[in-house]
């Protein structure tokens, strides 16, 4: 995975669920919604755990929608 992330050099890792979220961040946390909606700088990538989209998942679409409203409010943090 690191290789493809020096490839791709994104600006921006958006992880889909709390499995993703944990390989990613370098520290424990307890619950998943406590990291959700917020921007984590890990070895120079910004990485935003968000809820997944599955229509399964209870929070999913309307828990990830003010996430992606603030997000577009902070265009900063894409620079």
């Amino acid at each position: 995975m690191q290789k493809q992330l020096e490839l791709l050099n994104p600006k921006l890792i958006i992880t889909l669920g709390e499995f993703p979220t944990r390989s990613l961040l370098n520290f424990k946390f307890n619950k998943f919604q406590d990291v959700v909606g917020r921007i984590y700088e890990v070895d120079g990538y910004k990485i935003l755990p968000i809820y997944h989209p599955s229509p399964i998942s209870p929070k999913s679409y309307k828990g990830n929608l003010p996430i992606f409203e603030k997000l577009k409010e902070d265009k900063i943090i894409l620079k």
